[in-house]
């Protein structure tokens, strides 16, 4: 499972989020706050055996506390 959650998180990475200015995407990488959250978001299922769908949903979450922080 644990492979699943990294290849998940990696395409999310690639991808990143939408702007008005990148209408294909910006990468993750661009934000250090993503490092945090794909660290986590691996951490919690590889070492702490919680369930991968967990693990992506509280991804999400700090996704979300992202977006409400900075409000793009």
């Amino acid at each position: 499972m644990q492979v699943e959650v990294g290849a998940a998180v990696y395409r999310l990475w690639e991808i990143g989020y939408l702007t008005a200015s990148k209408s294909n995407g910006q990468s993750l990488a661009l934000e250090p706050w993503w490092v945090v959250v794909a660290t986590l978001t691996y951490a919690e299922s590889a070492w702490f055996n919680v369930p991968p769908a967990l693990a992506i949903v509280i991804g999400a979450v700090l996704g979300l506390a992202w977006y409400g922080a900075v409000g793009r």
